[in-house]
């Protein structure tokens, strides 16, 4: 009689090869291997690192963008694990309507955009556990808040069903 598992394995492992082929296949499509050099950096000379990992717009790709250890404020939760990410950083205002509007921003940052829309503005990304997890866009596992930092201003909340910083 002939073992399970040796009939079953070509077929495994031809999933597997088909898996790993996939993987690698987005990560081409990405900027993975770009932000990874930078998140490597960062890990060794400094001792932490941080990426944040998102769908672009048209869920075709993914988006790999490393935050430097100084504009970030981090906690654990009882286990040791990062569950809260506060990223304080700057943009070009460009990308700022680019991914909340026009219409969201204060009428300061509207003429900078109008001006000079590549005048940099500081954003502050706040995630953090929520405690409650659903179906809808502000109730997921983590929230996710985005303030214009300059003018105190709400710009975006939502959620993510895990965390998206990698830390």
């Amino acid at each position: 009689m002939m073992d399970d598992k040796l009939t079953r394995a070509p077929f495994a492992a031809d999933w597997l090869e088909e898996v790993e082929n996939a993987i690698y296949s987005e990560f081409n499509k990405s900027n993975f291997y770009g932000c990874m050099s930078e998140f490597f950096m960062d890990a060794a000379a400094i001792g932490t690192a941080c990426m944040f990992v998102e769908d672009d717009e048209e869920g075709n790709k993914i988006n790999f963008s490393c935050r430097h250890p100084k504009e970030l404020y981090i906690a654990e939760n009882r286990s040791g694990m990062v569950d809260t990410v506060y990223p304080k950083f700057k943009a070009p205002v460009r990308v700022v309507v680019q991914q909340f509007g026009k219409d969201k921003l204060d009428s300061t940052w509207q003429r900078m955009y109008d001006d000079n829309p590549y005048q940099r503005v500081t954003l502050l990304h706040a995630v953090f556990p929520r405690g409650t997890e659903g179906i809808g866009r502000k109730d997921k596992a983590f929230a996710s808040v985005y303030f214009d930092y300059d003018n105190q201003k709400l710009l975006d909340e939502g959620g993510f069903d895990e965390m998206p910083y990698l830390v």
